[in-house]
């Protein structure tokens, strides 16, 4: 019984984060793209990142005027080799990929250019429906 209870809170901490038996593999240095719960492998690295969720968005609804842009900011999960993931934030401001956040992680560069779907007045987003476009580098 204490072997049984003992292993049950190790599963759990090896089963939080994105699921890498699902991931997609992509290459450095070009944009792709990743669903909310979705993990991609970097080729040719050990880079292992994942979508965790949109923690806000406050950029401004399509088709309508704001004082400011606003920003989204999303959480992502970063892992080299057989590393536990580390968390990421990363903010996108409504001023495109011009004023996006870039982030380091064990000598990559990681960039959030694009977060869909934009806002829409008067509709919120489905936490689930956000789709990150991400573009990593190598670099400090």
């Amino acid at each position: 019984m204490r072997l049984v209870l003992a292993v049950v809170p190790l599963l759990l901490a090896v089963s939080v984060g994105p699921c890498r038996h699902h991931e997609i593999e992509a290459p450095l240095d070009q944009p792709f793209e990743l669903a909310v719960g979705g993990a991609v492998l970097l080729t040719a690295t050990d880079l292992h990142v994942g979508f965790v969720r949109v923690d806000a968005d406050s950029r401004c609804p399509r088709g309508v005027q704001c004082i400011t842009a606003g920003e989204a900011r999303v959480t992502f999960t970063a892992s080299a080799g057989q590393q536990a993931p580390e968390e990421l934030r990363l903010r996108l401001r409504g001023g495109g990929p011009d004023t996006a956040d870039v982030t380091t992680f064990h000598g990559f560069r990681l960039q959030l250019t694009e977060l869909d779907p934009a806002p829409a007045a008067g509709v919120r987003t489905d936490s689930t429906a956000y789709v990150a476009t991400i573009v990593v580098r190598r670099g400090e």
